[in-house]
């Protein structure tokens, strides 16, 4: 009896020593974090259930100390400033942080020298995650500028690679190699979206030759580009399919968008603005707002369509979000008129006509006929990339099957 009790509590030592050593490795980088800073998360009702990965205190400066935070793959950064002694909240971005399930890190850099030239940064903050390929990770390191912001200065793999960054080019270090590219960017901390960052040059290289293949694409001029904006807080707008309430509201109806969110704004007509918003972990949603009472609209651009007619060369599903979850909002026969307004990457942004009014939304633009496009040669015929269905619905992957057999036949009939 005695041996099995003994058995027993080793065992249950043996658990607790394990449990132990697990939260010691979560919080390993949590060492110095302040009890009001916990407790504000653990207090808030958004980030409450969230788990916290990371925090720094750059230089041990009162102004500023970071925090991250996350839940499955989403990572946000809080800011905090001292005040009256306590560290107080002040602000969070929800798109600086890759989106992945490893834990990030954050760390006080200050005075790194980072490569080409060995500049010795300030004041800087960095945020180590996983990265692809043979280095198991890299450190975005944001440093602190006279003018008050937080700048992208660099992304560092070891001492020989490296991405240096400023605000109108990139330069790329591998080893004793640099190529040097002129492109603009955001260096904001507050406004920069990873998501729309290039890490690598072979992702620039591919950029410019997309850009290049524009000078022999069909269709508009337009291409669509966001800025993400501040609105006036405290604000919930109805989202719409269109710059107007003839558009009908997205998500059947339900539509809605807060201005407290991540708001990206893509330009306007009147007083309505395009924009891109989150509406999970996992999807945004493009559409329309009336955005007069809480947006500078003469900071955004006015949009001039030059629509141009195309015909839908094979069933195809329509998108209220292209870039992200693709979830199918409704189909369009072969066939059907639509008038082809801009370019979103590979995606067509089209009004079309429907039973209850004009509708906005995207279709991938190999699913459109203009007139002077080539006939595809047999076997050329372009794929459609599949989209995801809405939670509960089936993908329409026999409709996708049939697609490449449709294009070709539906080509040379709309000639």
């Amino acid at each position: 009896m005695m041996r099995k009790w003994f058995g027993g509590f080793a065992a249950l030592v043996l658990m607790i020593s394990i449990a132990l050593g697990a939260q010691a490795a979560r919080t390993d980088g949590l060492r110095g974090l302040p009890d009001e800073v916990s407790a504000y998360i653990e207090g808030s009702t958004r980030w409450n259930n969230w788990e916290i990965t990371g925090w720094a205190n750059p230089s041990g400066i009162s102004k500023f100390s970071f925090v991250s935070v996350k839940h499955g793959m989403q990572n946000d950064l809080l800011a905090f400033t001292k005040r009256g002694g306590t560290w107080t909240y002040a602000w969070c971005t929800t798109k600086a942080l890759p989106r992945t399930g490893a834990p990030l890190q954050l760390k006080d850099v200050s005075g790194t020298k980072i490569p080409g030239g060995g500049k010795e940064l300030g004041i800087a903050l960095g945020v180590v995650y996983p990265a692809q390929g043979e280095s198991p990770e890299r450190t975005m390191i944001w440093e602190y500028r006279n003018d008050g912001i937080w700048h992208l200065a660099c992304i560092m793999e070891d001492e020989d690679t490296a991405v240096l960054v400023a605000s109108d080019s990139l330069c790329f270090i591998d080893g004793g190699e640099e190529e040097r590219f002129g492109t603009e960017q955001e260096t904001n901390l507050k406004q920069f979206v990873y998501a729309d960052f290039p890490e690598t040059a072979e992702e620039l290289r591919a950029e410019e030759l997309r850009e290049n293949e524009h000078v022999g694409r069909f269709g508009p001029d337009k291409d669509l580009v966001g800025v993400v904006m501040k609105f006036k807080k405290d604000r919930r707008h109805k989202v719409y399919q269109g710059p107007g309430e003839r558009y009908g509201r997205s998500a059947n109806g339900k539509g809605l968008v807060s201005t407290n969110d991540w708001i990206k704004v893509y330009g306007r007509e009147n007083s309505f603005v395009m924009i891109q918003y989150e509406i999970s972990d996992n999807a945004t949603r493009f559409g329309w707002m009336d955005a007069w009472p809480v947006l500078e609209l003469e900071d955004v651009e006015y949009f001039e369509f030059e629509p141009v007619p195309a015909t839908v060369i094979a069933e195809t599903p329509m998108t209220d979000d292209p870039l992200v979850g693709r979830a199918e909002v409704r189909r369009l026969d072969a066939g059907k008129e639509v008038k082809w307004l801009a370019h979103l990457e590979d995606w067509a942004y089209i009004e079309v006509r429907l039973a209850q009014g004009p509708v906005r939304g995207f279709v991938h633009s190999s699913a459109l006929y203009v007139e002077g496009m080539p006939v595809a040669t047999p076997g050329e015929a372009t794929e459609i990339p599949p989209i995801e269905a809405t939670p509960g619905e089936a993908t329409p992957s026999e409709a996708d099957r049939q697609m490449r057999d449709e294009v070709e036949t539906n080509r040379r009939r709309l000639l």
